[in-house]
């Protein structure tokens, strides 16, 4: 890719070869409608738009931005320090300011919400079975609210969702289903942009795709499983009115599954 900024020219590679009789100069795209072209070309518009949003990034931090200054940035070289963690933090970040609004909202209604933080109150991840069971016991409507990760819901919530629901109590014939009758519904939050994430797509499913398993578990279960909420767009770069916009959109959701006016447990 060729990044023009003052009538300088510097050059980026994307990391992908493409045949010169495969390639539509005009409309900068390969050829074809094959899944390996439909792959090539989502991958070269995310890039195209990772470009535009860190050459907008470093002119709000920065009075003059060079052509070398946007590829260091693009590249990592300006950051060589970086490891793992803090990159995965990046990440977490954005998704607890998120949380951490809807949850403060949240809390000027205890009469109406019981707010069940897993990671604050198992920090150690070492869950009190029976506790767990019992305040899904006193509760009929269950909200499950997390980040989405790798097609699925963090760790800890699979740990939770295969140490607590167990044979003899949440399923099995002798069990009484004690989670049987609750409405439940999940509240997740995304990095990708909604589009992305559709069928036809490179990423082929879209979120009630990818949700099925939940459902088939609830089910299983005999739970009352409700449509989900999602906020997508987490990574990129959202501004503090995309995240403020969420709140108003959580609370409706809220009001609609709560529509018998009883407390929810939102974990």
């Amino acid at each position: 890719m060729r990044i023009t900024i003052d009538d300088k020219i510097s050059e980026i590679s994307t990391k992908h070869i493409v045949l010169p009789s495969k390639w539509n100069i005009q409309a900068q795209s390969v050829k074809g409608s094959s899944e390996e072209s439909k792959s090539v070309n989502f991958y070269l518009k995310t890039f195209e738009q990772k470009v535009y949003n860190t050459y907008h990034q470093l002119i709000r931090e920065n009075e003059a931005v060079s052509c070398e200054m946007l590829k260091n940035k693009l590249l990592g070289k300006d950051q060589e320090n970086r490891m793992i963690i803090p990159i995965f933090k990046d990440h977490n970040d954005r998704m607890e300011k998120l949380v951490g609004k809807e949850l403060t909202e949240l809390e000027k209604y205890p009469e109406k919400f019981h707010i069940h933080q897993l990671h604050k109150v198992y920090p150690d991840q070492k869950f009190d079975i029976a506790a767990e069971q019992k305040l899904i016991e006193e509760h009929d409507h269950i909200i499950f609210q997390f980040p989405y990760y790798w097609y699925y819901a963090p760790a800890l919530l699979k740990k939770w969702l295969d140490e607590v629901l167990t044979h003899g109590w949440a399923y099995g014939s002798s069990s009484g289903f004690k989670f049987g009758g609750k409405k439940v519904a999940l509240a997740i939050s995304l990095g990708l942009k909604e589009e992305h994430l559709q069928r036809g797509t490179p990423l082929k499913f879209n979120l009630e795709d990818l949700t099925n398993p939940f459902e088939a578990m609830f089910d299983w279960i005999k739970a009352d499983y409700q449509p989900y909420f999602a906020y997508y767009g987490m990574t990129f770069e959202p501004s503090e009115e995309w995240i403020e916009r969420s709140i108003p959109l959580y609370l409706e959701f809220l009001d609609r599954f709560n529509a018998e006016n009883e407390d929810i447990n939102v974990a």
